[in-house]
């Protein structure tokens, strides 16, 4: 029985090692295209979904500079429930091409 036991403990374990969240996006880039400066602020919507076997949290999202903002979903995402990153780029007095990055933790 005690082998039986320590077998089972053994493996709970090692699955709980192997257990992670994994992070999915539906799309990683998103192109604004031609836009108007003066029609800014633009915003876009990347959604997510845990593909993993344990809960997930973002911890923090970060814009690469302050003319991009990100808000995000700050509650425990579940395997398999999705969640959301709203990315805001306030495009007044920024004429020109512009690449923005957003971390993500």
């Amino acid at each position: 029985m005690k082998k039986l036991l320590l077998c089972i403990f053994s493996i709970s374990i090692i699955s709980l090692l192997f257990a992670t969240p994994k992070i999915t996006f539906k799309t990683l880039e998103h192109n604004f295209g031609d836009i108007k400066e003066e029609n800014g602020p633009y915003q876009f919507i990347f959604k997510f979904t845990n593909e993993g076997d344990e809960d997930l949290r973002l911890t923090k999202v970060k814009a690469g500079c302050g003319c991009t903002v990100a808000s995000w979903s700050t509650g425990i995402i579940r395997p398999n429930e999705s969640g959301e990153i709203k990315v805001t780029y306030t495009s007044n007095n920024r004429p020109g091409k512009f690449h923005k990055n957003v971390t993500v933790n």
